[in-house]
């Protein structure tokens, strides 16, 4: 007799970043990469930022976020968007540097964890409004992320610069997969 196991599937979300080339074709072949890896539940609006930290005089980033549930644990997942990541053409070479594709798994599930390949949620997210904005809109409860009080973190990046560029579906052939 065969025992079956259950699947449990679980809503993961995913900042989406690039700052190279087209970033706009970047974001959506990552997103389009994300697919067979669950069900995409929600995609954000574009948003450009300024970007945070690393060497000066970068360009400026599209960030998004998604919602994907999933039956991959964390770090199958992380390992899946690694992967993309490097099918991008993803080099790391420089921290917090130029990029065509920057895959941050910000928080899976109600899942808390530290070890030495993943944070969860994600150490950096309260502090990076180009996280939060598009994750208020995939999230069906951003206060509800454990381990932070949504609203008090956004109040406190206010002041970054970030511009709502509207939906990545603008009617273009590349969207009709979306």
């Amino acid at each position: 007799m065969q025992k079956w196991k259950s699947c449990a599937m679980v809503d993961a979300y995913i900042g989406l970043g690039s700052n190279l080339g087209n970033r706009r074709s970047w974001l959506v072949s990552a997103i389009l990469q994300l697919q067979p890896l669950g069900t995409l539940v929600a995609v954000s609006s574009l948003w450009e930022s300024e970007p945070i930290g690393g060497p000066q005089q970068q360009d400026w980033y599209l960030n998004m976020a998604a919602r994907l549930c999933t039956p991959l644990a964390a770090h199958p997942l992380l390992d899946a968007l690694f992967a993309i990541e490097q099918n991008l053409g993803r080099v790391r070479t420089i921290k917090n540097g130029p990029r065509t594709i920057d895959l941050d798994l910000l928080v899976w599930g109600n899942l808390t964890l530290q070890d030495d390949r993943l944070i969860l949620p994600h150490p950096r997210m309260a502090a990076r409004r180009f996280v939060l904005e598009p994750l208020a809109e995939v999230h069906p409860n951003p206060q509800a992320i454990v381990g932070m009080d949504f609203y008090r973190a956004m109040d406190q990046v206010k002041d970054q610069r970030l511009y709502c560029l509207g939906s990545i579906d603008d009617g273009s052939p590349m969207d009709q997969s979306l």
